[in-house]
């Protein structure tokens, strides 16, 4: 079975890592199921940051830190997930929008990544939250 022991654990990215250089005939089943726990975690949370975003970072449920780089946005780590909130909050992109279009830009190429299922090269699990505008 596809890695019993990283399928069981707390970790996304060693689950994500094992069904991922599986070659099983369920690991399309895996997938699926994981993708939809991550998105049952992930997504409220990230609705909270997105509808937080006024907010003095005092104020905030979820507190920004920093996780270096400008060009990602504000970072979040809530548990063991890592969130950007796609905003120009440096002024870099000189819009909003071009922030979340870097965004998607940065998914597309995770996405191509995925579909080379290249030994070796590892990423993380991620999604796109859009709510309120917001990515």
């Amino acid at each position: 079975k596809i890695r019993e022991a990283a399928l069981k654990s707390g970790d996304w990215n060693a689950r994500f890592q094992a069904i991922e250089d599986s070659n099983e005939d369920g690991r399309i089943v895996a997938m699926s199921s994981l993708i939809q726990e991550f998105w049952k975690e992930a997504v409220p949370v990230a609705r909270t940051i997105i509808e937080e975003f006024a907010v003095p970072a005092a104020r905030k449920t979820y507190k920004p830190f920093g996780a270096g780089g400008l060009a990602g946005g504000e970072k979040y780590k809530v548990g063991s997930l890592f969130f950007k909130f796609a905003n120009d909050w440096q002024g870099i992109y000189k819009a909003h929008e071009f922030a979340i279009k870097a965004a998607n830009r940065e998914m597309l190429g995770l996405r191509a990544y995925l579909k080379l299922h290249l030994k070796g090269l590892h990423f993380p699990v991620v999604i796109l939250v859009d709510h309120l505008g917001h990515r």
